[in-house]
């Protein structure tokens, strides 16, 4: 099987060829057509190419071992208190700004990985990608009270109803901050 190659002509190759050559016809392999005989160098590609991890933040931060997304998710208490790595498949990406993206959980939950927007911005074609993630895990409750003023709004904003006793508890919030993030250059 023969290897592509790419076609690099300078400026003074393209200015010599005359108009009637530009028309573009397939090369069929003769001599008198080739590209070498038109003043073009090719360059064989190689099939594999190097696309390299996508690495966001602090470059001096090494990544340390992954915690369990699971155990974390189960006592998030045990890993609050000090700087962790997390690692999960990219299951969705803020498509505006890129300021935030959620890993995958075994079990169908998600961990938001959220950044000061224009901090790092992540891209939306990172979904499906593993993350490696090294930051803090924040812990946040919401109140019933607030929690029920925005679940009305949401509902109004939707056209639904919304009963305010179907919130009962203080719901806990965990974000994890990172100040590294390596995506992995292809997809899990």
């Amino acid at each position: 099987m023969s290897q592509p190659t790419i076609m690099i002509m300078s400026l003074c190759s393209a200015l010599a060829l005359s108009s009637a050559s530009l028309v573009a016809k397939p090369w069929q392999g003769d001599v008198a057509a080739s590209p070498s005989s038109v003043g073009v160098e090719t360059t064989p590609v190689s099939s594999t190419s190097n696309i390299k991890d996508l690495n966001f933040g602090d470059a001096k931060v090494k990544h340390g071992t992954p915690v369990d997304l699971t155990q974390l998710l189960a006592t998030p208490e045990r890993f609050s208190s000090g700087t962790i790595t997390v690692q999960g498949t990219i299951a969705a990406v803020c498509a505006k700004r890129g300021c935030w993206m959620r890993l995958q959980v075994g079990d169908g939950q998600t961990l938001q990985v959220k950044v000061r927007d224009g901090d790092m911005e992540f891209p939306v074609s990172a979904k499906g990608k593993t993350a490696l993630a090294t930051g803090q895990l924040n812990i946040s409750e919401i109140d019933i009270e607030s929690q029920r003023e925005q679940l009305a709004e949401d509902a109004a904003a939707q056209g639904k109803a919304f009963d305010p006793a179907s919130v009962t508890a203080v719901k806990k919030v965990l974000q994890f901050v990172p100040t590294a993030v390596t995506i992995a250059a292809r997809a899990s």
